[in-house]
């Protein structure tokens, strides 16, 4: 008895599998782009009405599994292409034959943007003083003001820019004023030594800045001093200057370096890395104060 009941219970699940497998139809299709004709891999394919989907793959393949003589209705979109839906009928569904979609290209039209630049940020600013010029350096921020609104000129500078009863100030990180300094005499604009030294150009001299804890000096030198062996040497390496001959008066120049530690031999290259022969700035040797 119990042998028939296994018998018949195996034969129910037999014509049940085979009764499944005739109501359902695995259809299978290639989604490609509507101009070109190229495989479309990744396009998302959505069986609507229901929480099922799948993409397609490198050649643009997938696969379904329907219900026999049922109509579906399948959604295919893609990114950058317009999205499409088609309604498989129930003769379609039947059939199990081979879809094909074709997806055509979009264009994605984004909402227009205004960019704006954000105004100046005022970070230090005097009702009485102007500014002229600004230089900073691990001392802090070096900020070169004058009095008067106006340039004055002698016949002699004509365009040239002179700030009179110009002082120097220098701010710390937060742009909180340390302590400034009166130039005695007029200036031009703030320079920079090999060693990032602030130093007020003027009109007649130019001075070299240090500051202590509650002060600024100023180490007064030449112009032609400033220009001929101070502003030529640009920057340094340990035992070497960097700089170039560069001119007002004529565009071509050298980049050089020049090792102090030697005179006898200073051993001074060019750009083109070849030994240097044209006329050397002389290094001049600065002292704080």
């Amino acid at each position: 008895m119990s042998r028939i009941r296994i018998f018949l219970i195996t034969i129910t699940l037999i014509l049940s599998g085979l009764v499944c497998a005739q109501s359902n139809v695995r259809l299978h299709g290639n989604v490609v782009n509507e101009a070109t004709g190229e495989a479309l891999a990744g396009v998302h394919v959505k069986l609507l009405k229901s929480d099922r989907g799948t993409t397609t793959d490198e050649q643009g393949n997938f696969e379904f599994l329907l219900v026999r003589g049922r109509s579906v209705l399948l959604e295919f979109s893609f990114v950058g292409y317009t999205t499409v839906q088609r309604n498989l009928s129930t003769s379609e569904s039947e059939a199990g034959s081979k879809l094909v979609i074709a997806l055509g290209s979009r264009m994605v039209e984004l909402p227009a943007v205004t960019i704006t630049r954000p105004g100046p940020e005022v970070v230090y600013q005097r009702e009485d003083l102007h500014v002229g010029d600004y230089h900073a350096n691990d001392q802090g921020l070096w900020v070169l003001t004058y009095e008067r609104p106006q340039y004055w000129h002698r016949d002699s500078e004509v365009g040239a820019q002179v700030f009179r009863e110009a002082r120097l100030h220098l701010l710390d990180t937060n742009f909180v004023e340390l302590c400034s300094v009166r130039i005695p005499g007029d200036a031009v604009r703030l320079q920079h030594d090999h060693a990032n030294r602030t130093i007020v150009e003027g009109t007649r001299k130019a001075w070299i800045a240090t500051v202590t804890k509650e002060e600024i000096l100023l180490g007064a030198i030449d112009l032609s001093t400033l220009r001929e062996e101070v502003l030529p040497w640009t920057d340094s390496l340990p035992d070497l200057l960097l700089g170039s001959t560069m001119s007002t008066t004529y565009p071509a120049f050298e980049h050089i370096g020049y090792h102090h530690g030697n005179e006898g031999d200073p051993r001074v290259l060019s750009s083109p890395r070849r030994p240097y022969h044209g006329a050397l700035p002389k290094p001049v040797q600065i002292h704080d104060g």
